[in-house]
């Protein structure tokens, strides 16, 4: 990790495979991950200890989206970073007004970590839309989530 500095990352997808993945590749760049498979989850994890970032998908189960999340997550911890996820096209064109970035998935090892790193840069309020293209099978970070 060079001139990066560690942050503590929550991680929520309803994928635990995926979400051991991104963990295992933040862990790799010095970052210290957490996750959790529901937002409610996330919401106790939140209110027990302080994060720098939340990485949410944007599609969940269970009634809170990921938009709802990371909005309940900035109101509870002032300056929290956040950035989202999402595979659902059809939802990308509603995400036009959330204040935070938005990285596609799939996205591959590299793709994701420059998403951290430019969303630990961000202000609420700045946009950043990261479009992956959808071959992976010649990378060799990626495995399939299934």
């Amino acid at each position: 990790m060079t001139n990066q500095v560690s942050l503590k990352v929550l991680v929520v997808d309803d994928e635990p495979e995926l979400s051991e993945l991104v963990c295992t590749w933040l862990s790799a760049a010095g970052h210290r991950p957490e996750y959790a498979t529901t937002p409610g989850e996330a919401l106790q994890l939140l209110a027990a200890d302080a994060f720098d970032m939340i990485v949410t998908d944007v599609v969940m189960p269970g009634g809170i989206d990921g938009i709802d999340l990371a909005t309940r997550a900035a109101q509870q911890q002032a300056g929290i970073k956040v950035l989202l996820c999402s595979g659902y096209s059809a939802r990308l064109s509603e995400l036009g007004s959330a204040p935070w970035p938005l990285l596609s998935k799939p996205y591959r090892r590299a793709a994701f970590m420059e998403a951290i790193a430019r969303a630990s840069q961000t202000v609420s309020g700045d946009r950043l839309y990261i479009e992956v293209p959808p071959d992976l099978s010649s990378d060799p970070d990626c495995r399939p989530v299934r």
